[in-house]
């Protein structure tokens, strides 16, 4: 990952590559664009990492979410609107992004209530400074409920960010976290995860339905094994096997064994 040394360069490497990304858009140019998104993304990274709050870092995330939205890529299209509203919010940018915005909430599958609710709930009132680590919270947060296995990658790596910003991490996204490291799929993630969870609860306390509850053991085991971290494997294991387990998960922790 490539970090710019000053502002001043971010800015001018982000006005560089607003000025290309509108280019390539206006141009409908998809090899182009698709060529591009890996200069962009090191762009938004470098905005995230300074913070720098202005129109031109607005207007970058809304070209670049047009960029994804031209390449059929509506997850990270999204996402990148998003970020322009959870982050970098400009009521100009707002404005022209609405059709948009529920033009992508709709191709990710969100009923119309859902989209009007994020799209509120993202909206500027006044001309306040944001809270950074707030709003990253709230991205995290937005991004998780319209999660692809496309978008975990990006939204695994705003947590590291807001890990370097030295922010009080939320129990619920610790516990998405977990259950990413461990290959669970995202419908059962989203089962699993309670925004109101007490930040020293595990998350197997908080799964009710037993049956998946023994698959999270068994998964996190596996993952720990792998990771060669087997005394967190063994403690695991042995809750595991507490558990009222059926004839075929006991030859299934019979192969879990270490």
């Amino acid at each position: 990952m490539l970090f710019f040394s000053s502002l001043g360069f971010a800015q001018f490497s982000t006005k560089t590559e607003l000025r290309y990304l509108q280019l390539v858009n206006k141009q409908h140019n998809k090899e182009l664009i698709s060529g591009n998104l890996f200069n962009a993304e090191m762009a938004a990274d470098s905005l995230i990492i300074k913070q720098v709050q202005n129109y031109i870092s607005s207007q970058f995330f809304y070209e670049l979410a047009e960029s994804y939205s031209q390449t059929g890529e509506y997850d990270l299209a999204l996402f990148s609107l998003l970020r322009q509203r959870c982050l970098f919010p400009n009521a100009a940018v707002s404005n022209k992004s609405e059709p948009l915005f529920f033009e992508l909430a709709y191709k990710n599958n969100l009923t119309d209530s859902t989209a009007a609710l994020i799209w509120n709930s993202t909206t500027l009132h006044g001309s306040k400074a944001i809270n950074f680590n707030k709003q990253l919270i709230k991205l995290l947060d937005l991004s998780i409920s319209v999660s692809t296995n496309n978008l975990a990658p990006y939204i695994y790596k705003y947590g590291l960010y807001l890990r370097s910003f030295n922010a009080i991490i939320p129990a619920w996204y610790q516990h998405w976290e977990f259950l990413t490291n461990i290959g669970l799929d995202i419908i059962n993630k989203q089962k699993i995860i309670k925004y109101s969870s007490d930040p020293d609860s595990p998350v197997f306390s908080q799964i009710e339905d037993s049956k998946l509850r023994k698959k999270v053991y068994r998964k996190a085991i596996r993952y720990y094994k792998r990771n060669d971290s087997n005394n967190q494997a063994a403690k695991l294991y042995a809750e595991y096997k507490s558990s009222d387990l059926s004839f075929l998960e006991r030859i299934s922790a019979f192969f879990l064994g270490l």
